[in-house]
């Protein structure tokens, strides 16, 4: 009888954390739109964003919901190191900073963006915001990440870990929105018992590294389609705030981005337009 009701209990406890390890489920995030945009912040861009070539560029991650995971501020800074690659070989580009986590706080928004701006003499912030779920329970197929511009559905299966980062480019003094990239990726580990929580951390570290890789390649990939799209005059387009860019005194780089239009052409494009209106308002005053 004994030896019965032990087996019963074991049984229970066994199947009780079966079903506990089936429905596991780990997230941690971060979200650029909460922390510049907090309740009751003034959202709107201005009207008109004006570029000074060569420009100072921040890098800075969001901060997070939750720190308890492998995304250390020792890793983070090695994922903005490899950001930071995407820009080092950009003319238009001086210099570049990457923001310790403990300057930014939860809702500090564009305030908090303005005195980083003047401690570390900052023009544009490369803010960085990610969403990692790690889950083995075949119930959960996806989930939803919000960005700067809207949102996500990612997808995933049972024991994965699914991370996504997104990079917003903001112009500091006009809070404007000048491009952004998004990476992805899906690690797929199996693991069980004592040796599940290691595995985790193994495959949250590796996903972090997987998607900021391709993060930054479409990082570059639209910085050469915003240097492009400035020969317009507009940040992306109409409807989007107007682009003014000048060239500080003794700089001769390029513009912005590679097969962009420089800052030269971009003058010379303005002279010509401008020259092309006073001609024709010249001839319809005859």
């Amino acid at each position: 009888m004994k030896s019965r009701i032990i087996l019963m209990i074991s049984i229970v406890v066994l199947a009780a954390v079966s079903v506990g390890c089936a429905t596991r489920q780990k997230s941690i995030s971060s979200n650029a739109f909460e922390y510049l945009y907090p309740e009751g912040s003034n959202g709107t861009p201005s009207s008109t964003v004006r570029l000074e070539l060569p420009l100072r560029v921040g890098i800075a991650f969001a901060p997070g919901s939750n720190h308890r995971s492998s995304l250390t501020e020792a890793k983070t800074r090695d994922l903005m190191a490899t950001i930071a690659d995407t820009f080092r070989d950009r003319e238009m580009v001086q210099r570049i900073e990457i923001v310790p986590g403990h300057y930014l706080t939860h809702g500090g928004g564009f305030e908090e963006m303005n005195r980083i701006k003047t401690a570390l003499g900052l023009d544009l912030i490369v803010l960085v915001a990610y969403d990692q779920h790690q889950f083995n329970d075949p119930g959960v197929s996806s989930f939803t990440y919000w960005t700067v511009v809207g949102a996500y559905v990612v997808k995933g299966s049972k024991q994965d870990t699914v991370t996504m980062m997104d990079a917003a480019v903001f112009d500091i003094d006009s809070k404007a929105l000048l491009f952004r990239a998004a990476g992805e990726s899906n690690v797929r580990k199996r693991a069980t018992g004592m040796g599940e929580d290691k595995a985790w951390r193994i495959a949250s570290s590796q996903g972090f590294d997987e998607a900021v890789v391709e993060l930054a390649a479409n990082l570059d990939l639209a910085l050469t389609e915003f240097g492009k799209q400035a020969a317009s005059g507009t940040v992306r387009g109409k409807g989007t705030p107007q682009l003014s860019i000048t060239a500080s005194p003794g700089y001769t780089g390029g513009g912005l981005g590679a097969g962009a239009v420089g800052w030269m052409e971009i003058a010379a494009l303005a002279g010509l337009l401008a020259g092309g209106v006073f001609l024709r308002l010249r001839s319809q005053g005859t």
